[in-house]
């Protein structure tokens, strides 16, 4: 499996692929670079070269993350930590990453390169869109609709049946009481 990113996340996606008991057989960006890799893993992404094996993208940021998805002629894989507890029914879209000790409860929807990351526990009945980004340690609950591209920070809290618009920011340890806008940034819970 290879890694595209070549950021602090790399090192957390290299351990969550040997987790699973696969092999890393390189970390490509576009400058071919990497102080995150082992210089043997390290290699300047070319869409022509033959390889072996699909990519998973490496990248907190979600802009930067669509734009690789969009770049990389191989097929990107959905990884998910053997640690992360996955419930019945859920449905992961392809690309997504679920980092160590994730829950996501029954039911829950998952769309395209989503990154949970490490303690976020989204609940039963949840709607995640495409390129979202859920922090460590955030709450998602039961049936919260995170509409695409939206970042919520670690130890942030949405309550149950909370609708936060695309392109949002809820800040770290932050409680969403209510609906939160389209491209707006909740840095305090008493803004929403």
């Amino acid at each position: 499996m290879n890694i595209y990113g070549s950021n602090d996340l790399t090192k957390v996606i290299i351990n969550c692929i040997q987790a699973n008991k696969k092999k890393v057989e390189g970390v490509y960006d576009y400058y071919g670079g990497s102080e995150y890799a082992e210089e043997k893993y390290s290699k300047r992404y070319d869409p022509k070269e033959d390889l072996q094996d699909g990519f998973v993208v490496a990248e907190r940021d979600n802009d930067k993350r669509r734009k690789y998805s969009l770049r990389l002629a191989h097929e990107i894989f959905t990884l998910v930590d053997p640690s992360a507890k996955i419930g019945y029914e859920v449905e992961l879209g392809k690309g997504t990453i679920v980092l160590q000790n994730a829950v996501i409860n029954p039911c829950a929807k998952i769309g395209k390169h989503v990154l949970i990351e490490a303690g976020a526990i989204i609940d039963c009945d949840c709607e995640i869109q495409d390129y979202a980004h859920i922090g460590p340690g955030a709450i998602i609950g039961a049936r919260a609709v995170i509409e695409s591209s939206v970042i919520i920070y670690g130890g942030a809290y949405i309550n149950p049946g909370i609708k936060i618009g695309r392109l949002a920011s809820i800040y770290p340890g932050i409680t969403a009481l209510r609906d939160v806008p389209e491209a707006s940034f909740l840095r305090y819970s008493h803004e929403s």
